[in-house]
């Protein structure tokens, strides 16, 4: 466990080093730092030998947002963790101006995920879209699901199927007690 600690902690320095734009690492780098705290939403996936690990920053299981237009379109942009988590942030034109949080019930997931089952979401195009109209907003969504992934921006003329599951999703955010969520920087 010490040499994966050592590992990623060199890994991490090696990477803020790079990041920063340095060419040389002052004295104190070569200290490892004891205390590095994974963010809760890294996951430690081990690979072939048990003292290497690699992180992987999970999926979303859905993102959603939608985009602007020359009016009053709503634009926000949210995203639903694996286990319910629902994040939110109202950009314009919406109630809810900020960043907020909300959990799904069992039951609301469920339903969500069935609806991504009967939009059959995984076969639809990835770009439903008319160049010659214009002012239009655009729904971006995306859903990773069962080792599966898809994206679709709609934009003009996309399945009324598919225009459900964002019904069934404003009206899933509708009904959530949204709290402001902590801002982690």
């Amino acid at each position: 466990m010490d040499r994966a600690f050592t590992y990623i902690s060199l890994l991490l320095l090696s990477i803020s080093i790079h990041a920063c734009g340095l060419k040389t690492a002052s004295k104190k780098s070569d200290k490892i730092v004891q205390d590095v705290q994974l963010d809760s939403l890294l996951a430690l996936e081990e690979l072939d030998s048990p003292s290497i690990f690699i992180l992987v920053a999970p999926k979303p299981l859905i993102t959603y947002r939608r985009t602007y237009c020359f009016g009053m379109c709503p634009v926000f942009k949210s995203s639903i963790s694996q286990e319910g988590l629902v994040s939110y942030e109202g950009i314009n034109f919406v109630d809810k101006m900020g960043k907020y949080e909300a959990m799904l019930t069992a039951a609301q997931k469920d339903s969500i995920i069935q609806r991504i089952h009967d939009v059959n979401y995984f076969s639809l195009d990835s770009i439903y879209d008319n160049e010659y109209v214009m002012d239009l907003p655009s729904v971006i969504s995306s859903v990773n699901l069962e080792r599966k992934s898809h994206k679709v921006l709609d934009r003009y003329e996309s399945p009324r199927e598919l225009n459900k599951l964002y019904k069934e999703l404003d009206d899933t955010f509708a009904t959530l007690e949204w709290k402001p969520a902590i801002e982690t920087e």
